[in-house]
């Protein structure tokens, strides 16, 4: 019996050894487990396990390498693919466009001159002048003679003097007059002197008492392209050139932003071109500048400045192939966007003007022989990523509100069309408690 008890106490003595032995390899797998999920590296300067590494839009998989959600990209998960926003790139960008039918002429390479709230239809071989009315989205002939019949002038103005210089009428055969149009008279007179040489498609800018006229083409359709950059003083109505493009182009387009011309696009006889050239007139000094998200090549772009961003609508690529991209350039960034509202039409040389937070654009050739563009389109610049059924938070984000609720806290409804938070509303005798429902007072 002891013999058996000792070899009962040896049995279970050498498995309690066993057992420990497997207790603490468990323990040290544990560790290590443990150890190799917390390994610490960095992903853009933040440490893996920090809730905003890969700018919180993925996970650090390892050093300096983060795995982007979907909609995510960049080296630090910092983009959003196109027409997507918000923290997670998970909302939608949209601008609403308004089009307005209308009865007047399609025109082309014309010029909208604002005034007294309103804008005017000037040139694009037509005489007559045409004022657009905002509140009622219709035209109105104000003048028959005021404009000059001619294609892709030279057209600015200053202050309330529109300007159309050159032209052409027939593509062998360039002009060099120079006339004015009077806002307030509506009436066109001669400028004495001419152009140097017969000369059309460059894009003019204004600044302060005159003009800057940029690229174009001389004599006819198969003259000699212009790398000119000219500034008509329509004070002293003398011209001097000023500086150079790098390359001669016609059909470039320019906008000014404070003292700076944004120049983009143009072409040659058979391609267009990428360029964006920053041109300082105070220094006049022109910089050939290399952009974020640059688009390739275009010519006959509509181009328009609003605050610190150059918005850009349709264009044609090479000679033939024409766009209805709308994209935005971050002037100070250097940064194209390209919006994921599109143009209803394919078409370039378009006229264009920002009027308040609104961008009208109208016209524009369209390809072939089919007539130009007759239609007027409205564009939303405040309506830039908007939010459905509510507003965006302060991280540029969308709140969730149930359908018919709007506002920060989705407290806001309607009764019958009427907001719940207005003085009207349930007929200013109740109160809108929810979705068309009126607890009317006693």
């Amino acid at each position: 019996n002891r013999r058996k008890k000792k070899e009962k106490m040896k049995t279970e003595g050498i498995r309690m050894i066993l057992c420990i032995i497997m207790i603490i390899i468990v323990i040290g797998t544990i560790n290590n487990m443990i150890e190799a999920t917390t390994t610490s590296f960095t992903c853009g300067g933040i440490e893996n396990t920090n809730a905003n590494v890969c700018s919180a839009r993925g996970s650090c998989v390892g050093p300096h390498n983060c795995s982007c959600i979907t909609g995510a990209f960049g080296s630090n998960c910092e983009n959003c693919e196109e027409g997507l926003f918000g923290s997670r790139c998970h909302h939608t960008c949209s601008n609403e466009i308004t089009t307005y039918s209308q009865t007047l002429p399609g025109l082309y390479s014309h010029f909208l001159a604002a005034y007294n709230d309103t804008f005017f239809v000037v040139g694009g071989i037509t005489t007559q002048i045409y004022s657009f009315n905002r509140m009622t989205q219709k035209f109105e002939v104000v003048s028959t003679t005021g404009g000059r019949n001619l294609f892709n002038m030279y057209i600015a103005q200053v202050g309330t003097t529109v300007y159309q210089f050159g032209g052409f009428a027939t593509p062998n055969a360039y002009k060099k007059e120079k006339f004015k149009t009077s806002l307030v008279t509506l009436s066109k007179t001669m400028v004495s002197g001419d152009l140097p040489e017969p000369m059309a498609k460059g894009c003019a800018v204004s600044y302060q008492d005159g003009f800057y006229m940029i690229g174009g083409q001389a004599i006819e359709a198969t003259g000699p392209l212009l790398r000119n950059i000219s500034y008509y003083n329509a004070t002293t109505n003398m011209i001097s050139n000023v500086n150079v493009l790098s390359d001669a182009v016609f059909d470039v387009s320019g906008v000014r932003i404070g003292d700076l011309i944004v120049i983009y696009g143009g072409r040659s006889l058979d391609s267009s071109f990428p360029h964006l050239y920053y041109f300082n007139v105070k220094t006049n000094t022109i910089t050939l500048k290399e952009a974020t998200n640059k688009p390739e090549g275009q010519s006959g772009v509509t181009m328009v400045a609003y605050n610190e961003y150059v918005y850009l609508f349709n264009g044609r690529y090479g000679s033939s192939k024409l766009s209805q991209k709308i994209s935005r350039l971050n002037v100070s960034a250097v940064k194209f966007e390209t919006l994921a509202t599109k143009m209803p039409v394919y078409i370039d040389l378009a006229a264009g003007i920002a009027l308040d937070d609104r961008i009208y654009i109208h016209g524009g050739q369209k390809s072939g022989l089919v007539p130009p563009n007759p239609f007027v389109y409205q564009f939303n610049i405040s309506d830039y990523c908007t939010c459905k059924n509510s507003r965006k938070d302060f991280n540029n984000d969308c709140l969730t509100c149930k359908e018919g609720y709007y506002e920060k806290e989705c407290t806001v409804t309607t009764c019958n069309g009427i907001f719940s938070n207005s003085s009207n509303v349930c007929s200013s005798h109740g109160e809108c408690v929810d979705l068309d429902s009126c607890n009317c007072a006693q």
